[in-house]
């Protein structure tokens, strides 16, 4: 049953990348298999995005003084909602918040909306809105489909006969809205019916969700079941796999997630298949490009190095889509600004964390639940030599009752000599990027890694699950970013260019760039949509962030613009990007045509573009307002904190698979937002200098970041007014 755009019809589906510093020798995570939809999009792909931005003076929104009142969150969604009914003529029914909070710092409320036809989901249809201080909105970035105007009626017809008799079905509302449908319907009343009960919904959408999963699950109207469905993204994902549903002890039970969607939770899978033994299913819709909506099963499973969520027809058993989530006290650690051993010496630290990131510290989660091991309310740090997917009983260094971390490391030896000194590194500077990041607005409301929340908003229980000396490869690390609410992981590990070995756990380079992946694709599209950032520009953005937040975390007051940095030498023995970070067109030549090359296909090298971008902003902002090697204490009369300011900014307002002319119009609009627009010079010169000025663009672009670039070294208005 194939169903032409029975709703809001969504374009561009979000597919995410394994997020890794580096190839990796040994299995790590599989990123070959994921894949767009079945269809390439080619060059009208961008004709279909919707982005608004409004015009509204930046004087308005110079840092808002302690005796204005800024509109509360509940407001604000209020304001977003009539706004959609209003303008677009949407609906509560046509679409789910699936996430909204107010950053603190600029009072600026993020709303993250997923599409919703006959109370299902449409797996990429996305609108994220942002409102300011005052109720206004500052802009809106869709990918939301405006409805056919006509809908084949015996497609309709077939749905309701499915509603009218289905021995399954468990309201006798449903038999009767539908059988009064199929009356109106019938009798020429067809458009009619499509606005007011599809459309519009009411509450007998909340009847059809139930009705749909009931339909879906007992096979009444041509579909598979979601144990099917498991078994053909398994075979998809390994064609030597025997598993077969028959034969198996597999189970399966309704329940609802901790949102309140239904899902089918399938039980009794080999362990090979899903840790844990279990997969979820929900039935949802996804577009193609041809423009129509087809039955889907969003199927999660994790298995030990892989995170996947796999969309496959619930008509066919088709995979047609498939994304992987895993992207590639006193303390004696080398402290955070020192990159790796070889720009410092390790020191003692004491009682290091953030009184406001980390009320309770790092080694308490409650009153009733504390460690002294590497275990607390941020991260699970432990040594995974084995490369499982089992963390909970590995190895962690025990400081005692005095929580005193303070372990030898003999750099003569290889890695497995010193794994104590390692595990305390990786736990201390996973922590200190908590609570930096915490500092400049990645915070519970906006989907930040923490198990105990202390009442301040957003999903709990999801710490970091931070695994040093990692058995599953060696020279990468990966990091894997599930929705909020559930942990994510780390896998740092041991590289084997150099003898002795090196490890990435003392590099905190690889480790900054790793977390980064959480944050950027919490921040991009919501906490609860966390496929935003895939690959072509938005997954190569993804990379460059990292580069950019290690790079500007190791900065001296003895550095210049002149400086140039490298990514991952210590590990590596060499630098990993194709360039050094430098702002000498002689030593780093990138600009934006660059990525037309073969050679920057992959996400990695079109990282070290953005990265490189950011980097020239960076210096233009230090040249402007001075550095301070103080950035934890987010004193933004500085550039460099300025800078990272607008850079977390700007992963909040940005459209969901954002281009790089989307993520360098999101900076330019949080500097409006912030200082009423101090900086747009500097900000459009970086730029452009790179060749993204005002008109660069893209001809006959594609998901995959395929398409030719037209570079623009012109200023912006913004600079020029």
């Amino acid at each position: 049953m194939k169903l032409s755009a029975l709703g809001l019809v969504a374009l561009a589906f979000s597919l995410h990348q394994t997020a890794a510093i580096h190839p990796s020798k040994r299995h790590s995570s599989n990123n070959s298999l994921t894949f767009n939809p079945r269809l390439p999009f080619g060059p009208t792909l961008s004709a279909y995005r919707k982005s608004f931005t409004f015009d509204i003076p930046a004087e308005a929104y110079a840092q808002f003084q302690s005796d204005i009142i800024p509109v509360q969150l509940s407001e604000a969604i209020a304001i977003a909602k009539r706004y959609l009914k209003k303008e677009f003529g949407l609906s509560q029914s046509n679409y789910v918040v699936k996430n909204a909070y107010t950053s603190n710092h600029n009072g600026i409320t993020h709303i993250y909306l997923r599409q919703v036809v006959q109370g299902l989901e449409v797996v990429n249809g996305d609108i994220n809105m942002n409102v300011d201080v005052f109720g206004n909105i500052i802009d809106i970035h869709s990918s939301f489909y405006t409805p056919a105007q006509g809908v084949g009626e015996n497609v309709l017809l077939e749905y309701l006969n499915s509603l009218m008799y289905s021995s399954y079905s468990n309201s006798n509302v449903i038999n009767k809205w539908a059988k009064n449908a199929k009356s109106e319907l019938v009798g020429g009343g067809y458009k009619a019916l499509l606005k007011q009960k599809i459309f519009k919904g009411g509450d007998e959408n909340n009847l059809l969700k139930e009705q749909r999963l009931l339909n879906v699950r007992y096979n009444t109207d041509g579909f598979i079941k979601a144990t099917e469905a498991v078994e053909k993204l398994t075979r998809h994902l390994d064609s030597t796999s025997t598993f077969r549903v028959l034969g198996h002890n597999i189970s399966s039970k309704l329940e609802y997630d901790d949102d309140g969607e239904l899902q089918e939770r399938i039980s009794g899978l080999p362990k090979e298949i899903a840790v844990g033994n279990e997969a979820t299913a929900k039935p949802a819709f996804i577009q193609l490009d041809d423009g129509e909506l087809y039955p889907v099963w969003s199927i999660e499973m994790e298995q030990e190095h892989d995170w996947w969520n796999g969309i496959v027809s619930s008509e066919t058993g088709e995979v047609l889509s498939l994304i992987n989530w895993v992207s590639n006290a006193s303390y004696n650690v080398f402290p955070f600004g020192t990159s790796d051993p070889s720009e410092g010496d390790r020191k003692m630290v004491s009682e290091p964390h953030d009184e406001i990131a980390s009320p309770f510290g790092w080694h308490k989660i409650t009153d009733y639940k504390k460690y002294t091991d590497t275990r607390g309310n941020n991260v699970f740090a432990q040594e995974n030599f084995d490369g499982r997917n089992g963390w909970q009983n590995n190895m962690r260094p025990d400081g005692g009752t005095d929580l005193v971390f303070d372990y030898p490391i003999n750099f003569e030896q290889n890695p497995d000599e010193y794994t104590d000194a390692a595990v305390t590194n990786l736990f201390y500077i996973n922590n200190k990027l908590h609570d930096m990041f915490y500092a400049y607005g990645f915070d519970e409301n906006s989907g930040n890694f923490q198990e105990n929340n202390f009442g301040r908003g957003g999903k709990e229980n999801d710490g970091v699950i931070a695994n040093a000396q990692d058995g599953s490869g060696t020279n990468n690390a990966n990091f894997a970013t599930p929705p909020d609410g559930r942990r994510p992981r780390m896998r740092m590990y041991v590289w084997d260019n150099t003898n002795p070995m090196r490890d990435g756990d003392l590099d905190a380079g690889i480790i900054t760039h790793e977390y980064s992946h959480g944050v950027s694709i919490r921040l991009t599209g919501g906490p609860g949509n966390v496929n935003c950032l895939t690959w072509g520009e938005s997954g190569g953005m993804g990379e460059g962030w990292g580069d950019f937040f290690a790079t500007l975390a190791r900065l001296k007051p003895e550095n210049t613009r002149d400086t140039s940095f490298t990514m991952g030498e210590y590990s590596a023995g060499y630098g990993i990007r194709p360039y050094p970070y430098s702002t000498e067109m002689e030593i780093n030549p990138q600009t934006f045509k660059i990525m037309d090359r073969g050679a920057y296909w992959g996400v990695h090298a079109k990282g070290s573009v953005w990265a490189t971008m950011l980097y020239e902003m960076m210096w233009s902002l230090i040249d402007k307002h001075g550095f301070t090697p103080d950035f934890e204490s987010r004193d933004l009369r500085y550039g460099n904190t300025l800078a990272l300011q607008l850079v977390i900014d700007g992963m909040k307002l940005q459209p969901c698979m954002p281009s790089f002319t989307d993520a360098r119009d999101a900076i330019l609009l949080a500097d409006r937002l912030l200082t009423g627009g101090d900086n747009q010079c500097e900000i459009w010169k970086a730029f452009a200098k790179r060749g993204l000025g005002h008109g660069a663009k893209v001809v006959g672009d594609t998901p995959w970041g395929g398409g030719r670039r037209v570079e623009s070294y012109t200023i912006g208005k913004s600079c020029t007014n």
